[in-house]
């Protein structure tokens, strides 16, 4: 029987939140194509309505652009689960695994307080907008409808930087536990 150092609840909890975060990271997949491809579709009938008939409606080009804001946003959190962000991993390479352990709950801790930040600065952000009633350039839509997109999406990478956060956290008590190993794609993970 093997023996490791855990925190009882520790990895049960990691296990959770990554299987909610895994499962959220789907539908936040699914629904980022779908945006992308509204985005794409209006872009297609503004270009068709602009040079084929004369006519040219800044509503579906605003449209159009807010849908790839949403998608990118929403793709903070998954994009950190699955380790598919911008690194510069020059530091990483030449520390011990026991630092490298240390770095990463760093790193996870840092991203969180970030997200947190952003993800209440958007909602006073977005509240303001709403009470005054401020619109777009255009003035064709309201301007917290675009901006939701930030505390949405900071929202839910705060709930994949609390999975990041714990599963570095286990890492550094129970290097060996499963829980503890990122998501990575399968090749890597080895």
């Amino acid at each position: 029987m093997e023996s490791r150092r855990t925190v009882p609840a520790l990895e049960p909890l990691t296990i959770l939140v990554d299987r909610v975060a895994g499962r959220l990271g789907t539908l936040i997949d699914w629904f980022g194509i779908f945006m992308i491809v509204i985005s794409a579709g209006l872009a297609f009938v503004s270009v068709v309505l602009r040079y084929g008939i004369g006519f040219s409606d800044q509503i579906i080009e605003e449209i159009s652009r807010y849908t790839v804001v949403y998608a990118c946003f929403l793709y903070v959190g998954p994009l950190l689960r699955k380790h598919e962000h911008i690194s510069v991993d020059v530091v990483s390479h030449v520390l011990p695994a026991s630092l490298n352990r240390f770095l990463a709950l760093g790193k996870a801790l840092l991203f969180l307080v970030i997200a947190v930040i952003v993800f209440r600065s958007g909602w006073v952000w977005v509240a303001d907008l709403h009470r005054y009633q401020i619109t777009v350039i255009g003035g064709t839509m309201p301007a917290w409808l675009p901006s939701l997109s930030v505390p949405v999406g900071l929202g839910l990478a705060v709930l994949f930087g609390v999975g990041e956060t714990l599963r570095s956290l286990l890492a550094l008590v129970s290097p060996t536990a499963t829980a503890a190993r990122p998501v990575l794609p399968d090749n890597l993970n080895e």
